[in-house]
């Protein structure tokens, strides 16, 4: 077997004689397992540097460097990291950071490697990423952050670590919507309280908690009511909490807002108070507790 070792003299691969035939092709496998750019690949065996046309044709162990990041090698290196990171490869991220690879650089639609760390859920490696300085106010095409896109992807910890690192809970991703927004819209209520815990601006949140209250999200809907987000909006929202609810048939939303003491003569953009909405969508039950 040819083993391929890493400076610490962990394994990184191991291939049978005669599978390659020369240090060109051994590379090529080592980038079909790691996807690292073969122009940043040296192997080293005896304290010599192997050229590609190097024959192997017998068992040992060689050595394998990554070559520092050049500016020849700058683009691949950073388009392997954030491949990498993607893919969840950490071995890849963590040998293409320490060759000085660009953490930041954005691909066609704007995605970073640390914005895909996060979105896919790999929390190692956004911890790499955040070690290394990775920067977490970036934006890709559509407006989305690396928190932004956590907190709709329900990443827990993710979102812990990205707050940790001081990433900026205001920032608006695509729509608009903030962190807590973007939490809210989708239910997660843990990572709401998170964000609320850390000092999320609840003034201007009073989206966050018409989309829950649409949506049915009771527990998110009790947790905005609790740190007291701003229910009585009156006019400037094209929906009203009360009256999403109402329209969507969320009884309980409903009822909890009602009990909250919510206005229910609220009106929306449109000059809808939530009974008329309720009304217009056919919502009998509701009509009923509104009439009550």
């Amino acid at each position: 077997m040819i083993r391929v070792l890493k400076l610490s003299g962990q394994e990184l691969a191991a291939v049978a004689v005669g599978d390659v035939e020369d240090v060109g092709k051994l590379k090529r496998h080592l980038l079909s397992l790691y996807d690292l750019p073969v122009c940043m690949l040296q192997l080293v065996q005896d304290g010599c540097i192997l050229g590609d046309a190097a024959v192997i044709d017998a068992p040992g162990a060689v050595q394998l460097v990554l070559v520092p990041v050049s500016g020849a090698s700058q683009g691949e290196a950073a388009a392997a990291l954030i491949r990498a990171s993607a893919k969840g490869n950490v071995e890849t991220v963590r040998l293409l950071l320490r060759a000085g690879a660009n953490k930041d650089l954005e691909n066609r639609e704007g995605n970073t490697a640390l914005i895909y760390a996060c979105l896919r859920g790999h929390m190692e490696i956004v911890r790499m990423l955040l070690e290394a300085g990775a920067d977490t106010e970036l934006t890709n095409k559509i407006g989305d952050t690396a928190l932004t896109l956590a907190c709709a992807a329900g990443r827990v910890e993710i979102v812990r670590s990205l707050l940790d690192a001081r990433a900026d809970k205001e920032l608006t991703g695509r729509f608009g919507d903030t962190a807590l927004t973007c939490a809210c819209r989708k239910g997660h209520v843990e990572i709401a309280r998170i964000l609320l815990e850390s000092g999320a601006d609840r003034k201007n949140e009073y989206g966050a908690l018409v989309l829950a209250a649409g949506k049915g999200h009771l527990n998110v809907v009790h947790l905005l009511v609790k740190y007291s987000v701003n229910f009585q909006s009156d006019g400037k929202f094209s929906a009203t909490a009360l009256g999403h609810a109402s329209e969507s048939g969320q009884k309980k939303v409903v009822n909890m807002l009602l009990e909250a003491d919510t206005n229910k003569d609220l009106t929306d953009a449109s000059g809808n108070t939530a009974l008329m909405c309720s009304s217009l969508e056919g919502q009998a039950e509701i009509v009923r507790v509104l009439l009550e």
